[in-house]
């Protein structure tokens, strides 16, 4: 090789050199100070996961922020799992910006007015919040572990609106999460504080993911930390609830009466009514549900299926007896249809007076049936190849109670009076 291409050569690489040399110092390595303190945060973030109870080897990495490596741990899949162990480890660390990032990326809170919060425009942290998808996003759970664990007096000056903010957020898992009306949380928190035991009444075991822990950790909590579930929460939102998270039921006669008795009405909710029905024709298997189509079938929110009897106005009592042959199908299977009596009273709790009854036989079912149609259609069941149908008409018994409150006459000639049963036709009273 020609001595000329050899010094090339050589000053090609030194130039690469040279070159990485200055890329490399540009990069502005971490100081000795950094190091010491990126290492220290990393044995406080080991120590802390071991003192809230996670005993898993994570992989954080100690040249990294504490911030990176919380981040690491929030990631999609969640390394950690417990909500109750991440709120303590969020409270037990102070670390208000990380909290302040995983409030702000909160879906039932983000979805609404964090951007526009006034806290985050002028947040301390010199990075605002991070963007890239491993940015740390906070699940229901933990907001409202967060509402219970960490203190107002633990809010330096600097983060005083963090305050603000897990209110807000809080309100926003309460009574948004991801429906239009209150949800599950909100309900137990709210009759928990107002009415114990009421819920264990109504619907044991109700709701049922709500953690033992967090039920016991509320009731034990000061009236300070309480007040913040209860400050968010609007009891009237209730009367607009999703019916998939209600727990609103049909009781027995027995039942109805015991609670009416140690919840006495006051029809605080002009439209609240509450539902009763004679279950001795159990073997009938008739299908008999807190059905939304109450609220649906008329108009505004002029009823509202009650939690708290101490808020029905009315109550209705459906009476079933034994169904009345009407015809076999023949199909995959044989099965015997037999259409339901029905005695109806509806009551005024107020007065005691009983505003509507009416007995009549439910209407013919398809005249043809096929596995699907009696198989998954509400309001009829198969038992023992016995299929029992009834259509119990939420409409016209809610347009009864409607024209009650409204002072006006129901209209006894309404379509819906049409059965081509025996014993078809009501009687209001």
């Amino acid at each position: 090789m020609k001595r000329g291409s050899v010094i090339l050569l050589l000053s090609l690489a030194l130039a690469l050199i040279v070159t990485a040399i200055i890329i490399i110092s540009s990069q502005n390595p971490l100081s000795e100070t950094e190091l010491l303190q990126r290492e220290e945060d990393y044995a406080l973030l080991t120590e802390s996961l071991r003192s809230v109870g996670y005993t898993d080897a994570f992989a954080l990495k100690k040249k990294n922020t504490i911030e990176e490596n919380l981040r690491s741990l929030w990631e999609r899949g969640q390394t950690l799992t417990d909500a109750k162990k991440n709120a303590d480890l969020l409270v037990l660390l102070g670390n208000f910006d990380f909290i302040a990032e995983g409030l702000k990326n909160n879906r039932s809170y983000s979805k609404y007015d964090s951007p526009e919060n006034p806290y985050y425009r002028d947040w301390p942290r010199s990075s605002r919040y991070v963007t890239s998808s491993n940015a740390a996003m906070f699940n229901s759970n933990e907001v409202l572990w967060l509402m219970l664990l960490l203190p107002d007096a633990g809010f330096p000056e600097e983060h005083h609106g963090l305050r603000d903010v897990l209110v807000k957020c809080g309100e926003s898992v309460l009574m948004h999460g991801y429906t239009d009306g209150a949800t599950k949380e909100s309900i137990w928190f709210y009759y928990e504080k107002t009415i114990p035991g009421l819920l264990g009444k109504v619907k044991p075991g109700f709701p049922d993911y709500l953690s033992d822990e967090m039920r016991d950790s509320f009731l034990g909590a000061n009236d300070d930390i309480q007040d913040r579930f209860m400050n968010v929460i609007d009891a009237g939102s209730f009367r607009n609830i999703d019916f998939s998270q209600s727990p609103v039921r049909v009781f027995s006669f027995e039942e109805a009466e015991e609670l009416m008795k140690e919840y006495p009405p006051t029809g605080s909710w002009d439209g609240g009514y509450i539902r009763a029905a004679d279950f001795n024709h159990r073997k009938h298997d008739i299908n008999i549900s807190a059905n939304g189509a109450y609220v649906y079938a008329n108009e505004a929110d002029a009823l509202v299926p009650v939690i708290n009897p101490s808020d029905a106005r009315f109550a209705v009592y459906e009476k079933y007896t034994n169904g009345v042959y009407y015809a076999t199908y023949t199909g995959s299977m044989d099965v015997d249809v037999y259409r339901l009596n029905l005695y109806i009273r509806i009551v005024d709790l107020l007065t005691g007076k009983e505003i509507f009854h009416e007995s009549l036989l439910s209407r013919p079912p398809p005249e043809e049936l096929t596995w699907s149609s009696y198989s998954w259609s509400s309001g009829l069941r198969i038992v023992d190849g016995k299929y029992y149908h009834n259509d119990f008409d939420y409409g016209k018994y809610a347009a009864v109670m409607v024209a009650y409150i409204n002072g006006e006459e129901y209209d006894h000639n309404s379509p819906d009076q049409d059965r081509d049963a025996p014993g078809a036709g009501g009687t209001g009273v």
